[in-house]
């Protein structure tokens, strides 16, 4: 990897590119422990500050995974713009672990390569702008139904706690009215099935982070984070 085409103008080979001490066998996962400078439940603050020390472009080492990060939007474009049909991306390996050894494929999420690829284009037919807009008018009406549960959800001094995990069951709502095709409520249902979906998504994807910024430590046993990566199979 080379860093020719980036708006800052540095051209480094990727072991060039700047990363704070590595650890042996952690590598950056230090960083992330109780004890260390930045807390895991609040990544971005981490990521602000190492670019200020390290400049817009940098390197981080986590879970085994090498991860380079830019904080530059147009960066971000180049790279997509650039990232061809099988791109390459930070597969998450516990859970690339887990259906590795529960399915008989990786899926989409945590795969690479043809896998990837065969997944991913079934699913470009419904990104055709042309669809999208069939689907507006549903799409407008959960975000109005967003704002009318934030108003309800707010304390009486006006603020709103644990915003991600009311954000994730508005994401829900939204990804719902495409697939499966029905809205699945969970900004105002109590049924067990809307709130065990939630809850499922909340648990998994608080998984997918755990599993990536601590120890790899489910490779020995299956740590906290591991099993919650099987939550939405009912398998853990």
């Amino acid at each position: 990897m080379n860093t020719r085409n980036l708006s800052h103008g540095i051209y480094k080979s990727f072991r060039e590119i700047p990363h704070p001490r590595s650890w042996p066998l952690l590598g950056h996962t230090y960083l992330f422990l109780p004890k260390g400078p930045y807390k895991v439940d609040k990544l971005t603050e981490a990521v602000e500050d190492l670019s200020k020390k390290l400049g817009p472009i940098f390197r981080l080492r986590l879970n085994g995974e090498d991860i380079v990060i830019t904080v530059d939007a147009n960066d971000t474009r180049t790279m997509y713009q650039h990232e061809g049909l099988r791109p390459h991306r930070p597969s998450f390996p516990a859970l690339y672990h887990y259906r590795k050894k529960n399915f008989n494929s990786v899926g989409i999420v945590p795969g690479n390569g043809d896998e990837w690829y065969h997944y991913r284009k079934a699913i470009t037919p419904i990104l055709n702008t042309k669809l999208l807009q069939t689907y507006l008018d549903r799409q407008h009406a959960v975000a109005n139904r967003f704002t009318d549960y934030i108003e309800k959800q707010k304390n009486e001094d006006g603020t709103l706690t644990d915003l991600y995990s009311h954000l994730l069951k508005f994401s829900i709502e939204g990804i719902s009215i495409l697939c499966p095709g029905k809205l699945v409520p969970c900004l105002d249902s109590q049924e067990p099935h809307v709130t065990e979906i939630a809850q499922a998504s909340i648990d998994f994807m608080d998984g997918l982070y755990q599993t990536l910024i601590e120890p790899p430590l489910w490779k020995i046993f299956k740590t906290k984070g591991y099993k919650k990566t099987g939550v939405c199979t009912g398998n853990s």
